[in-house]
């Protein structure tokens, strides 16, 4: 009657603050009673984290379909044959509800908070994404990879006790690759043949910076190519 309503979590408690202090969820009209205001969600908030290259990164598994922020690409992505390559490939315009992907600044970015607009497409997951996750923290009982920034970025054996929800993890069975570095857009297209630039950033296929590249396949302004 006077526009409340109680929710019920069962035996469970609601932190109160940063101290361990928390309060009964279900003691309303009680001493520790707490009233709560529920507002609609239209925009999910993604921190992306500034990596060596320049750029920053998040990984993201969403239970809801997004449209993709206008400064960030989304990407599915595969492991390659040798097992030691995440072939990263772009989404268009919305991420699939159900879908793990790799977020990527598409201009070198300080670390920084970008909204994803909650969307009701009915696009569909890539059933060959190897990106995966759940929206709940989850027990480590098997061999994971996740995203971080320890030796250029990439996806790294993850030795935690626990999973975060909302992050998007690869599951792996060879215990002995460490790293799976990326590869953007179509492993053999090569969109450019040049001399070594003078003025330009040169990344090598793993992300990490190169100052005096040689004759081979590099990631200029995006773009790869092969410097002669």
């Amino acid at each position: 009657d006077n526009g409340n309503s109680t929710l019920d979590f069962g035996d469970r408690y609601l932190l109160v603050d940063g101290e361990n202090k928390f309060t009964d969820a279900n003691a309303w009209n009680k001493k520790l009673a707490a009233a709560w205001t529920i507002e609609a969600v239209t925009e999910l908030p993604v921190k992306l984290n500034k990596a060596d290259d320049g750029f920053a990164y998040a990984s993201l598994y969403t239970p809801v379909a997004l449209t993709i922020n206008d400064a960030v690409y989304a990407y599915t992505g595969v492991v390659s044959a040798d097992g030691n390559y995440l072939q990263l490939n772009e989404l268009s315009g919305v991420i699939p509800a159900g879908t793990g992907v790799v977020l990527k600044t598409k201009e070198p970015a300080e670390t920084g908070i970008y909204n994803f607009a909650i969307t009701t497409s009915d696009a569909t997951a890539d059933a060959n994404n190897v990106l995966k996750g759940d929206i709940f923290t989850t027990l480590n009982e098997a061999i994971y990879y996740s995203l971080n920034n320890v030796d250029g970025i990439g996806f790294y054996k993850y030795t935690g006790a626990n999973l975060s929800g909302f992050r998007a993890r690869i599951s792996g069975e060879d215990a002995d690759v460490t790293k799976l570095t990326f590869r953007f857009g179509n492993p053999t297209g090569i969109e450019g043949i040049t001399s070594a630039p003078q003025n330009e950033v040169v990344y090598d296929l793993s992300g990490r910076r190169v100052a005096t590249p040689k004759k081979g396949l590099y990631i200029v302004n995006g773009k790869k190519v092969f410097i002669k």
